[in-house]
């Protein structure tokens, strides 16, 4: 197993989460499947690594798939979301409507750590816990994005606050979140 491909490993060892690693039939290219809940929850992780691109990427799925109809009021949020984001975006993909966090390093002049790998976990964690009923809301609803949006407050930052979200939550993510790993 390559550096990278070690890391994924250690990142398990480091957290003591049970999960899946696999190779690509090249050997560069490594991935671990695991699982989270979040904010009561259960949440996909994926960890990708390309030793060749020195790539680092984290994605955290929730439970739910944008409804086709709702596509444009998901990207209107997702936009809002990640415009304030400091770490990470949210992706949503127009074919299916599978919405996803996505943090991801180049770590060519670093060395990663595990503790790495798990901030960049925990920062998507983070981020759910705060948005994640807005973003149900807006891609199974009849809410709006606006709407949501509305009724968000705007903290001394100028960041949004969600409703949804505890005081120590906001799309900037100053703690944690309710993350429990599986």
């Amino acid at each position: 197993m390559t550096k990278l491909g070690h890391l994924l490993q250690e990142f398990l060892d480091l957290t003591g989460w049970s999960g899946e690693i696999w190779t690509e039939e090249n050997g560069d290219v490594h991935h671990l499947g695991t699982g989270a809940t979040i904010d009561d929850q259960p949440c996909r992780i994926h960890v990708s690594t390309v030793d060749s691109l020195d790539s680092l990427a984290v994605f955290v799925y929730p439970p739910f798939r944008v409804k086709p109809s709702k596509h444009a009021e998901a990207c209107k949020l997702i936009n809002a979301i990640n415009y304030q984001t400091l770490h990470g975006r949210f992706e949503i993909d127009p074919g299916d409507g599978e919405l996803r966090y996505c943090n991801s390093a180049d770590v060519e002049f670093c060395q990663p750590t595990a503790a790495f790998v798990r901030s960049m976990v925990l920062c998507g964690g983070g981020i759910l816990t705060g948005w994640m009923p807005a973003l149900a809301e807006v891609a199974m609803t009849e809410h709006t994005a606006d709407g949501i949006l509305a009724q968000s407050k705007v903290g001394d930052d100028g960041a949004a606050e969600p409703v949804a979200a505890d005081a120590t939550q906001s799309a900037a993510p100053r703690g944690r979140g309710s993350v429990t790993l599986h």
